[in-house]
Formats: structure tokens, C-alpha cells, sequence
């Protein structure tokens, strides 16, 4: 059940993400989230994740 929810989880990124990639606004909001300050606590979690290949 739970590799279901990770699969179901995973499609529902890939098809919002394929939606936003060719939208003005998808563009805007991945510039605005790359420009926003991030701090080192927030940053190691999210290496860990990405690492063990569980990204947030």
C-alpha cells in the first residue's frame, strides 16, 4: 500500500509540474521560490531527502 501512495504521489507531481512548466504563472512561481532565502536548517533536511532519493 505504501509504494501505491509513493507512485500515486510521484504521478500527481510529475502531471501538476507538467501542467505549470509551460504557463507564464509556473514560470513566475518557480522564480519567486528561487529567490526566496533559504536557511541552512531548512536547506539539511531537504539534502538528506534528496540524497536518499525521497525528495520532499
Amino acid at each position: 500500500m505504501a509504494l501505491g501512495l509513493v507512485a500515486l504521489r510521484q504521478a500527481t507531481a510529475a502531471s501538476r509540474e507538467a501542467a505549470m512548466s509551460g504557463s507564464p504563472v509556473g514560470y513566475l512561481l518557480r522564480a519567486e521560490h528561487a529567490l526566496q532565502p533559504v536557511s541552512l536548517l531548512e536547506r539539511f533536511p531537504r539534502a538528506l531527502a534528496r540524497i536518499s532519493g525521497s525528495a520532499l
